[in-house]
């Protein structure tokens, strides 16, 4: 199959996006394929952030239509102006919309459960759960990719860090 860009190469490369439910597909070379990240990275993070915003409203203008007048206790933003803005008003939008953001969540990021960074205020036995988590993660990367000496050695540190964590807990019940 040619490339959709140049119509001189074959193709190896095929980006889909699905979009109100319409399909679109593109076969792109490898040198389409560079010239697309490139212009990726010219058009810097606003040219990016304003790209994924068109994605963004153009994905959920049907989702608003499900869910008219839902809106969250606490803050009162509704389900409506989240969908507008990408931005939830508080900590409680996040149980009152739960139903509708999990799909959109594993969908964007493949997981429902924050993976990410964690602030230092939020205290040690936080980040030492997130760590723990991290660490079970890349040891079943080592055993799928039969690296057993680095999962012997994440192993040990999780073991280590699980105690720690646990006589952290401990020490802040009693």
């Amino acid at each position: 199959m040619l490339c959709d860009e140049c119509k001189k190469n074959q193709a190896s490369v095929r980006l889909v996006a699905i979009v109100d439910g319409h399909k679109t597909e593109k076969n792109l070379c490898a040198a389409c394929m560079a010239r697309q990240k490139l212009e990726a990275r010219v058009l810097g993070r606003d040219g990016v952030q304003s790209m994924l915003s068109a994605i963004w409203s153009g994905v959920h203008k049907a989702t608003a239509r499900q869910f008219p007048g839902l809106a969250c206790s606490r803050c009162g933003t509704a389900y409506d102006d989240f969908l507008k803005s990408g931005k939830l008003g508080c900590a409680q939008c996040y149980h009152e919309f739960r139903e509708q953001l999990e799909p959109l969540l594993l969908r964007l990021h493949g997981a429902t459960q924050h993976a990410g960074r964690v602030p230092e205020t939020a205290g040690e036995a936080v980040i030492g759960r997130t760590r723990i988590e991290q660490l079970r993660r890349e040891m079943d990367l080592a055993v799928a990719c039969e690296d057993f000496e680095a999962a012997a050695l994440l192993r040990d540190e999780l073991r280590d860090l699980t105690a720690m964590v646990r006589a952290g807990e401990k020490g802040e019940a009693e």
